[in-house]
């Protein structure tokens, strides 16, 4: 269920959407900026295994931002704080 401003009947602007499916390791919370109905500005993105903070451009993670990675299980993960290009880590982080 998506919660926010319109323009041109797409996501455009702030706004907060909550995915419903019959997966649960596919549903999750977005809260942040959108742009003709795409994820783009500052959001943070929460999953069952991932937890995002940061800038998105076409939908993606981008330029700075922080993931929280964890397996379902509970048997590890990882953090990487670092720059992004459009879904893919750049530098070290």
């Amino acid at each position: 269920m998506y919660s926010g401003d319109w323009k041109d009947d797409r996501k455009h602007g702030q706004g907060s959407l909550n995915s419903q499916s019959q997966n649960p390791s596919e549903e999750y919370f977005y809260d942040g900026e959108w742009f003709q109905g795409q994820k783009q500005g500052k959001g943070r993105l929460i999953t069952r295994k991932e937890r995002y903070t940061g800038t998105w451009l076409k939908d993606r993670y981008h330029l700075n931002g922080v993931l929280v990675y964890t397996e379902e299980d509970g048997s590890g993960g990882y953090i990487y704080d670092g720059e992004w290009n459009l879904g893919v880590k750049e530098g070290t982080g």
